[in-house]
């Protein structure tokens, strides 16, 4: 108690500080509660049942690479957004590429396609082309691509 006394300013200076403390983390917490937790919060839950298998990915690769004026495929899959980039040579008409894309779809079942969104970006490997880059974008709502307007 003689210590209290003596150090009455130290020691009100330490409680004050450690009462504020306090009151941050606390506040932090009541503004930030899921701070660490999963990056989509729930709206993941059930993505183990429609799990897509990477030997159907291979297959899809494989069999779109080996088209005519294909010169690659990239795959990506976050959260329930599936993206797929066709790179095509500039040659190709955009009907034929358009087709290409809707060849992808096939190797997803219909529960798949119900629970993803899948978006397909076709590129030219000719940075000037006029007729590429398009998008086309299927919700899990609907039944098939829908293609940007240029």
């Amino acid at each position: 108690m003689e210590f209290i006394r003596k150090h009455k300013f130290t020691t009100c200076t330490i409680s004050v500080l450690l009462i504020i403390i306090i009151l941050a983390v606390a506040l932090f917490r009541f503004l930030i509660p899921n701070y660490g937790g999963n990056l989509y919060g729930n709206r993941l839950n059930g993505i183990s049942s429609y799990k897509i298998n990477d030997d159907k990915i291979k297959d899809m690769k494989d069999a779109i690479e080996k088209l005519e004026g294909v010169t690659s495929l990239e795959y990506v899959l976050e959260g329930k957004l599936i993206d797929i980039v066709i790179h095509v040579e500039d040659s190709v008409e955009r009907d034929v590429a358009k087709n290409y894309a809707n060849q992808t779809l096939t190797y997803f079942s219909d529960e798949q396609k119900g629970y993803y969104d899948v978006e397909v970006m076709l590129v030219s490997d000719n940075e000037n082309s006029e007729k590429y880059p398009i998008i086309g974008y299927k919700h899990k709502t609907s039944e098939a691509l829908v293609w940007s307007n240029n």
